[in-house]
């Protein structure tokens, strides 16, 4: 997330009078203490905290999958309205930030969208007719979280569907009818590459007794 220098200014002087990182992101409007602080940070500085948080949340991954696991099922509706409002304030933010990342690893980019298709194209064949049997089948629901889905409209709405693979795709799954659901764009981008079972664990039981579904631990 991109900070304007003048926040960052005013972030230092509250931080300057006393004010918790908490406090200041609240003040600012910034949904993440840790955002601030790193933005606040120098070059050097910036690149220990974050090397030292990712080590933390690897050493103690299991207990934070947990808890964000936890929270995630108590706190469903609240999340979808945070993230629904965030995408409608902070569209500009989002494009731009995009657009930076596009730009500074266009090769990277280039790369895992052809290693992407290959694989596609390696995979099993899947008509439309299969996709819409999917969709039947799930009602126009999220596989993980139950909501109801667009199929068209707003493609950046949290609720817009996306072809998810239970084993990611990203790492190592097949493109095939066995490892495919409809999943909405909120539950899809929080998964990403997450093995499901780390992710969402109370979903195993529903796709093991799904006679479509294909999936071991």
């Amino acid at each position: 997330m991109h900070i304007s220098d003048e926040v960052i200014e005013l972030a230092k002087n509250m931080r300057d009078s006393g004010f918790s990182y908490r406090r200041i992101a609240r003040e600012i409007g910034i949904c993440c203490s840790s955002t601030i602080k790193k933005a606040m940070l120098s070059d050097e500085d910036r690149e220990k905290f974050i090397l030292k948080r990712k080590e933390h949340r690897y050493n103690d991954r299991e207990r934070l999958n947990e808890v964000a696991r936890i929270y995630r099922k108590n706190n469903h509706d609240k999340i979808l309205v945070w993230q629904a409002e965030y995408r409608k304030n902070g569209k500009e933010n989002i494009k731009a930030s995009r657009d930076r990342y596009q730009e500074t690893h266009k090769d990277e980019i280039k790369e895992r969208v052809h290693a992407r298709r290959d694989r596609t194209n390696e995979g099993e064949t899947i008509i439309k007719d299969q996709y819409d049997a999917i969709w039947e089948e799930q009602d126009g629901r999220c596989f993980y979280c139950g909501e109801k889905m667009l199929r068209d409209g707003d493609r950046n709405s949290v609720y817009y569907y996306n072809i998810e693979h239970i084993d990611p795709f990203d790492n190592g799954g097949e493109h095939a009818l066995s490892n495919i659901v409809y999943a909405c764009r909120g539950c899809n981008s929080k998964k990403g590459k997450k093995l499901v079972e780390n992710w969402m664990p109370e979903i195993l039981d529903k796709i093991a007794k799904h006679p479509r579904l294909a999936y071991g631990i």
